[in-house]
């Protein structure tokens, strides 16, 4: 899945609930892409902020990125392990930080980014042993 294709279907789901059957324009549903700063780009689990905003992780850059789908302006950050983070399976909590698992690193690393302040907040290291009782 592309980054566009995956956005459209975040923004697509966030507005109109599940996906419908047929085509998006069969059910009348506007299709819209916007140009990424790199053409290699391989997002994952966007995420459509109150303000409209569409955050994604770059897996293969190991960057976090924010879409204006207004203005289409694009802001990056390096994730904290930088191009070997790998990041995956981003969440947001009820402070609205931005958290995904840095999967590259050994062990993986949940980091969390502060949108207002536009800064990541926590780096911690998962061990699966602290997981499993």
């Amino acid at each position: 899945m592309t980054f566009r294709t995956a956005v459209l279907a975040c923004v697509i789901a966030s507005v109109a609930g599940p996906l419908p059957t047929g085509t998006a324009a069969a059910q009348g549903l506007a299709v819209r892409e916007w140009q990424v700063p790199w053409e290699r780009t391989r997002s994952s689990d966007p995420f459509v902020a109150p303000d409209g905003a569409i955050w994604y992780v770059d897996y293969a850059r190991g960057f976090l990125g924010r879409l204006d789908p207004v203005t289409a302006a694009v802001e990056e950050w390096p994730s904290p392990a930088g191009s070997l983070a790998l990041p995956y399976a981003m969440t947001v909590d009820d402070q609205d930080r931005l958290w995904y698992v840095e999967t590259g690193v050994r062990p993986n690393r949940m980091v969390a980014f502060d949108a207002k302040a536009k800064r990541f907040v926590v780096q911690q290291p998962v061990r699966l042993a602290e997981l499993v009782p």
